[in-house]
């Protein structure tokens, strides 16, 4: 190890770490008092209901890789990071995060985007090298418990549709085509939902794939076409991807 070598003597108790950090106290005021981070700065932060910070997190920061991955990755980028630093696809998480992830969430405006801002310095991070595919795992089962929820919390809040995840909803259905240009991929979820897309994508209709998709409320625990323009929505960012590519198509998009 690097710090050992630095060290000049092997420390067993050196663990490797990232700077983000963040531990949410669920208790009486009295906890505090007993652990006064703030005199270390750590952040930590005591509150008697910790479930707006456990969905802050799983819709920011595990939202923001479920819609990343098939986007990025159809896009021709293979690592988080990369997918941070390219303009193009840095531009469409941000507003994704930004303009229809934290507008679903009920703590304050400050705090939201303190901790999207941390949470792209943390995928930005040059020595974590997060592939993509390896977030694919299971990418159906990840966006309705990640992402779904802001899409549909959006609607309800916004009366409209919100275009960047349900972007990344084409995509992803795109994505279980295995097909990267030229290039095939395997893509690794249940055996059920593998079949369920090979015998859509066998069709070759976009339109006929996107409404199985979204009718199917064995992914989502709901017909996603009762939502207005939803289905719409979809069914013409997929055409586009499959007709245009995906770089052709997401550069028209983020214009």
């Amino acid at each position: 190890m690097q710090l050992h070598a630095e060290l000049g003597y092997k420390d067993n108790l050196v663990v490797e770490g990232e700077q983000f950090h963040l531990w949410v106290i669920e208790g009486p005021a009295s906890v505090k008092e007993e652990i006064p981070a703030e005199i270390c700065g750590l952040n930590i932060v005591f509150t008697d209901n910790q479930e707006p910070y456990r969905t802050r997190k799983v819709r920011i920061l595990n939202g923001a890789h479920t819609s990343l991955v098939p986007v990025g990755y159809l896009y021709g980028i293979d690592k988080v990071r990369e997918s941070l630093e390219d303009e193009v696809v840095g531009k469409f998480l941000k507003d994704a995060i930004f303009n229809e992830i934290c507008p679903t969430l009920d703590l304050s405006k400050e705090e939201l985007e303190q901790f999207s801002n941390d949470v792209l310095d943390r995928f930005r991070n040059p020595y974590l090298e997060h592939a993509l595919m390896s977030i694919s795992l299971n990418s159906t089962s990840k966006y309705k418990t990640r992402v779904l929820p802001s899409v549909l919390e959006y609607i309800k809040r916004k009366n409209e549709n919100p275009k960047h995840l349900l972007f990344s909803l084409a995509a992803l259905i795109a994505f279980y085509k295995g097909e990267r240009g030229d290039e095939k991929y395997v893509v690794k979820d249940d055996q059920s939902v593998l079949d369920f897309f090979a015998e859509q994508w066998v069709k070759g209709d976009a339109a006929s794939v996107v409404k199985a998709t979204l009718k199917n409320t064995a992914f989502w625990g709901t017909d996603l076409t009762q939502f207005e323009g939803l289905e719409e929505t979809v069914t013409n960012s997929l055409e586009s991807i499959i007709t245009n590519g995906m770089k052709a198509t997401l550069q028209a998009f983020v214009k």
